[in-house]
């Protein structure tokens, strides 16, 4: 009997998938995990605000300005008369 390569493929990642639940169930430990010693707490500051220091990545931000253009600052970002009204339907 021959097996096209759609089944063969099929097969194998079965096989693969078996073998890794069996794997992931090896690694999980037995029983119930044990509690912490003391339950973690958000830091505060003395005034009760969470304390947000620290370092903060700021990838995200990389090629945004940090202050508007010139010509930027005479637009406004609400609608402008400009645009056109909104047409809804009927």
């Amino acid at each position: 009997m021959r097996f096209g390569i759609r089944a063969r493929v099929v097969g194998l990642l079965g096989a693969a998938g078996l073998a890794g639940v069996i794997a992931a169930q090896a690694l999980w430990p037995e029983g119930p995990l044990p509690a912490p010693a003391e339950p973690w707490r958000t830091p505060v500051t003395p005034w009760g605000d969470p304390d947000l220091q620290g370092t903060w990545p700021l990838d995200d931000l990389n090629g945004t300005p940090a202050l508007r253009s010139s010509g930027a600052a005479a637009t406004s970002r609400t609608r402008s008369s400009r645009s056109a009204p909104l047409a809804l339907p009927r």
